[in-house]
């Protein structure tokens, strides 16, 4: 492929590769675990490891029916091969975001037959800072936002090469095991733009077996393991309480509402989600001008952020991480759009529209490395506690503490994953803290604390400006 490129696009696609390398991957494990995904997630692997099962998922010595195991066991490989579990564990969502970022190339490319437009794609990934920042920290997003893009390059492939049928059924299988569903908008992308090309033709062909065969292979094994395993309990949670009941209702205690996820994409998918909107509206004007090609690509990408954003709105359980799945197809249909504006211009408006391009890039980077790299004071809060939560549970750990209470604390699940601790007793009116334990509480209620248990001398080990770990020592 790369040998039907210009050297020039060549070139820009490898500068593309090599900035998202340092950006994924830098530093990645300089900053703890944050409560209470990332370390969640991350004592899931533990208790793996120690149970020597990576079948059957536990947290806090609990069956952990949440999710689905591929992220998991991606991130127990990746602790076989790197020292730090931080980093380890984080490797697995910044490769995806990564290879997100090639894919997109892949597509742009496979759509327009121009290395400068895919390079161009991989950039406004880049340069989503809504895109890299998530990225960076362990999320199934991310990886299913990969496979979801790498089932539709299949599909485009496919048309071409029927033998891509087989990779389309392997992603999107995978895609199910990455968070299950997610696939439904690499599906609604491919549903959406197959009419438009008439290509449901390919369906029939041997190879889409071959394809469905491979999906199933994928898939069942591990879910007919835990049906086997666990029976109904297993599906009530696995699909009734962590899909059905996340769209009819509210499981979070602290969530976003519609109008957040248009502020959030206004302001942290900068300036893209703008210029997507705009594509939008211009598209009805230009798509007479468009080859057939370019308008299927179109199509695809739009169909895939829309049913993206469409099941956002719909859900009642809110989440700024669900938008993450969204950007990768924004990057694409803005790629083929300027590729398409591009085409229908004269030499002076193409070097204005290139230099713009080139201008929003610098732009969106920016805004990507201020964002992702937690340059930005609105991180700030919650950085500082994952901070605090690894300096108290090294604490206990070092300290061989055997437990520790809790008063008024919800924000455990870090410094339950350093010091190793699982579910510490609260404090209540009927405990009493004997002397040499210790006690974790919000800095702000010490003064509260004191009142409510007078017997006692609560001495600060560990005094941080959120959390403060004492030890109970007699009046």
């Amino acid at each position: 492929m790369l040998s039907k490129i210009p050297k020039s696009a060549v070139a820009l696609m490898a500068a593309v590769v090599v900035l998202s390398g340092v950006l994924f991957f830098y530093r990645l494990g300089a900053e703890p675990f944050q409560d209470y995904d990332e370390a969640t997630y991350a004592e899931v692997v533990h208790e793996s490891f120690t149970n020597h099962d990576f079948l059957s998922l536990h947290f806090l010595g609990v069956n952990y029916f949440r999710k689905p195991p591929l992220l998991f066991w991606l991130m127990g490989a990746s602790q076989t091969i790197m020292p730090d579990v931080q980093t380890a564990d984080r490797m697995p969502a910044a490769a995806a975001g990564f290879l997100a970022v090639i894919v997109v190339m892949m597509i742009v490319y496979a759509v327009t037959g121009n290395g400068y437009a895919a390079a161009f794609g991989g950039g406004i990934l880049l340069a989503t800072s809504a895109f890299l920042e998530p990225a960076r920290e362990v999320r199934f997003d991310t990886l299913a936002s990969l496979l979801d893009m790498l089932a539709l390059y299949a599909f485009f492939k496919a048309r071409t090469r029927r033998v891509w049928l087989i990779w389309l059924g392997a992603f999107l299988g995978l895609a199910i095991l990455a968070k299950g569903p997610l696939v439904l908008y690499a599906i609604a992308a491919i549903v959406a733009v197959a009419p438009y090309l008439r290509e449901f033709r390919i369906f029939r062909h041997s190879y889409a077996w071959g394809g469905l065969a491979a999906l199933l292979l994928i898939v069942l094994p591990w879910h007919i393991y835990e049906t086997v395993k666990f029976g109904l309990a297993f599906w009530h949670e696995y699909v009734g309480v962590q899909v059905l009941d996340r769209v009819a209702g509210q499981l979070f205690i602290v969530s976003t509402t519609n109008s957040g996820y248009f502020a959030f994409l206004a302001w942290f998918a900068a300036p893209w989600s703008e210029l997507f909107l705009a594509s939008i509206l211009f598209y009805p004007f230009l798509r007479h001008h468009m080859t057939r090609e370019l308008r299927a690509g179109y199509i695809a990408a739009l169909a895939g952020a829309g049913s993206v954003l469409a099941i956002c709105l719909i859900t009642q359980t809110k989440a700024i991480s669900y938008l993450i799945p969204l950007y990768p197809f924004m990057a694409v249909a803005l790629a083929i759009m300027s590729f398409a504006l591009v085409q229908h211009m004269k030499k002076n408006e193409r070097l204005a529209l290139c230099c713009l391009g080139v201008a929003l890039l610098a732009i969106g980077l920016g805004y990507s490395i201020y964002n992702g790299f937690h340059l930005n004071p609105d991180y700030g809060p919650e950085v500082s506690l994952a901070y605090e939560e690894q300096a108290i549970g090294n604490y206990l750990r070092a300290a061989h503490a055997p437990t520790f209470y809790v008063y008024n604390v919800t924000t455990l699940g870090s410094v339950m994953y350093y010091n190793g601790i699982v579910q510490p007793p609260w404090l209540s009116a009927y405990s009493h803290p004997a002397p040499g334990s210790y006690v974790l509480y919000n800095t702000r209620d010490a003064q509260k604390l004191t009142a409510e248990y007078p017997s006692v001398q609560f001495v600060p080990v560990v005094s941080e400006s959120v959390l403060t770990l004492a030890e109970v020592r007699s009046r």
